[in-house]
């Protein structure tokens, strides 16, 4: 056969080109699938970004919605019951908020919040630029200043709400912060906001009262900070001496009786037993006294709430259930409303007011009670008065005991086994609605407990059952927004060689056992 008859064979290559080849085919597939795949995201994600950004879309990823000024619940609720507008006046341009990401960016956006309902107007501008937008309230208030929020009802009440209390300042800790001017700003305005819009649309304000005149703790040296809060809330607050006062003054919605020394007098006792079948509501904080002293008044004014007070002081036999080197400074739990352990009376059905209290339990706060003394319950008292309900709302735990403190030849009425209860409630309908608190101690809400933090949660029901003592429409459980930054406190050098070692040489470990197995299937 002649040469050009025969079939062209196919070129031969060597074994070796052969691996280089599909080596270099493999390699290029893969190396082409990740090209190809970035240009995929690229792709993708540019669009998404212009399209975000021409649409103002932001997202808020903070737990308390800190840079949306998102409203609460309880705001939405009473703004949208409004039957008439009402007008929020700011003293400041907006626009001046603007890039500032710790205090500004939360105040405007909340006011944006409240624009967005259709009977909330808002108008804002300078003063000194626009003093006659605001002429109208020049003869209303003592001072009006740059940045202060005055709502206005259409019924003509107006409620200012000064600059100063729309946020609550406290300095970082070193090791926090090395600049000793910084701060942990916490907005609380929405309180003073809503609050003053439900005053000038129902006309009514409530009034706390703290006694005074038996060594009690003061508003002015003990609770600045609960007293900021409290009229965030919407009250106001003041302090009256029953002993020089003829009479307890006609607005007043709750009294505070906050760690007396000494008893109250026989004629304030006729004050507030009057008061309680009027409908009042009395708030006792009554912290162990090792003096003897008996509050025997005070007890009479208790006892027809079927509650007693114990002369002792509440510890722990558990470790684990006490702050360290403090026994009396203990870990205790909120009643559940399921379980109604101890209560008397007609259930416990009204403690669900405790609702924020409880979901910081959840999120992880421990409901922490300094020492405290006990309180127990007048079985035949409830058993004969039908219209009273009397429950618990903090109990210790089972290991948790009481040894006898303070008062005149008094005997702790605590027995092996028995759960302690270191605060309750009650609340008797055939005295007009007539209701109290009572707490085991005063010192979880003053101003040294709260920088230490450690009475978050016990403060939050406190305050909650303030708000439940007058049947106050605005829950107070609408949350604090605070601009939170996370710390790593790093306390000896072994544990910083733990994180280098599982932020760092962990993760160098592994990358360096993915390269060798990539660099053995390479070469496989």
């Amino acid at each position: 056969k002649n040469d050009s008859d025969k079939k062209p064979e196919p070129d031969k290559k060597s074994e070796p080109e052969k691996k280089i080849s599909r080596d270099f085919l493999k390699s290029l597939g893969t190396t082409g699938f990740a090209i190809l795949m970035a240009i995929v995201v690229a792709v993708a994600v540019i669009p998404v970004n212009m399209l975000a950004s021409r649409l103002n879309v932001e997202w808020d990823m903070t737990p308390n919605s800190f840079y949306t000024g998102e409203l609460s619940d309880v705001s939405k609720e009473i703004i949208e019951n409004l039957s008439e507008p009402v007008d929020i006046y700011f003293l400041m341009d907006t626009a001046d908020l603007d890039g500032d990401y710790e205090v500004g960016i939360v105040l405007k956006n909340t006011l944006e919040k409240y624009g967005e309902f259709d009977n909330i107007n808002i108008i804002s501008g300078d003063p000194d630029e626009n003093p006659d937008l605001f002429s109208e309230f020049s003869d209303k208030f003592d001072s009006l200043n740059k940045g202060d929020i005055i709502v206005k009802g259409s019924n003509g009440l107006v409620k200012q709400v000064l600059a100063t209390n729309l946020f609550l300042s406290e300095p970082l800790t070193s090791s926090e912060s090395d600049n000793a001017e910084d701060y942990q700003y916490t907005f609380v305005g929405e309180n003073y906001i809503t609050g003053a819009i439900k005053y000038v649309t129902d006309g009514t304000e409530p009034y706390i009262y703290f006694l005074k005149g038996h060594g009690e703790k003061t508003i002015t040296e003990d609770y600045t900070t609960l007293t900021s809060i409290f009229e965030s809330y919407g009250y106001v607050v003041g302090d009256v001496n029953l002993q020089t006062e003829p009479a307890i003054p006609d607005q007043t919605q709750v009294i505070v009786i906050a760690a007396p020394e000494t008893d109250i007098t026989d004629s304030e006792y006729q004050l507030l037993d009057e008061y309680l079948d009027n409908g009042g509501h009395i708030a006792f904080l009554l912290s162990p006294n090792g003096d003897e002293v008996d509050y025997t008044n005070i007890d009479k004014l208790m006892y027809d709430f079927a509650i007693g007070i114990d002369y002792d002081r509440v510890y722990e036999t558990d470790e684990n259930m006490y702050m360290s080197g403090d026994k009396y400074t203990i870990a205790a739990y909120l009643n559940d409303v399921t379980d109604s352990t101890g209560s008397s009376g007609a259930g416990d059905e009204n403690l669900t007011w405790v609702t924020e209290a409880r979901q910081l339990i959840e999120q992880g706060y421990t409901l922490v009670m300094p020492e405290s003394r006990s309180f127990y319950s007048y079985d035949e008292v409830a058993e004969n008065n039908s219209a009273l309900t009397a429950n618990p709302i903090i109990y210790a735990s089972p290991t948790a005991r009481a040894e006898n403190y303070g008062g005149v030849d008094k005997v702790g009425n605590f027995t092996d086994g028995e759960i302690l209860y270191l605060a309750a409630y009650a609340e008797d309908t055939a005295r007009n609605d007539a209701k109290i608190l009572v707490w085991g101690n005063a010192e979880f809400a003053d101003d040294e407990m709260y920088e230490k933090g450690y009475t978050v949660t016990s403060l939050s029901a406190f305050i909650s059952s303030v708000a439940w003592l007058h049947d106050s429409s605005i829950d107070l459980g609408i949350a604090e927004k605070s601009f939170t930054l996370d710390y790593m406190q790093i306390n000896s050098q072994s544990t910083a060689n733990k994180i280098l070692a599982v932020i760092i040489f962990i993760p160098v470990v592994v990358a360096g056992i993915g390269v060798l197995v990539w660099a053995r299937r390479k070469n496989a």
